[in-house]
């Protein structure tokens, strides 16, 4: 059985067991094999129109988290910036491509991180330097 009927029968079967949030988000995105849009999903899956600015809007918000819950049961949805938007791609190459994106975004914060805590440490001995020996 090829990768591509399994994940079909996977669907099939999700769709009846999913929450309903989850099912219109999983429908909203295998109707769009090409790939669908932040903005594009909100409107199918919500019915309304998205906020401009889509990283303040609630019901994109609720989208991913949802994609994110249908990740967890193992549905290959891909995301990355090479391509917009959100596709099923139960491809190997596909979820390998995606997984080195996460990882340099990991590798990135990881640097954010270590840069943040070395300014932390700099600063709180600056800061506590004039208050030293009284009490606040």
């Amino acid at each position: 059985m090829s990768v591509t009927t399994q994940y079909q029968r996977l669907l099939r079967q999700l769709r009846t067991e999913l929450p309903d949030l989850e099912k219109r988000v999983l429908k909203a995105i295998t109707a769009h094999p090409e790939g669908i849009s932040r903005h594009d999903l909100v409107r199918a899956v919500h019915g309304v129109e998205p906020k401009v600015n889509i990283n303040l809007d609630q019901n994109d918000r609720r989208n991913r988290k949802a994609i994110q819950r249908l990740r967890n049961r193992f549905v290959p949805i891909i995301a990355n910036s090479a391509r917009s938007g959100y596709r099923i791609n139960p491809t190997k190459q596909a979820v390998e491509e995606m997984i080195a994106e996460w990882e340099s975004r990991i590798s990135k914060i990881s640097r954010n991180v270590k840069a943040a805590r070395r300014f932390y440490k700099i600063q709180a001995k600056q800061m506590d330097m004039p208050f030293k020996g009284k009490k606040v």
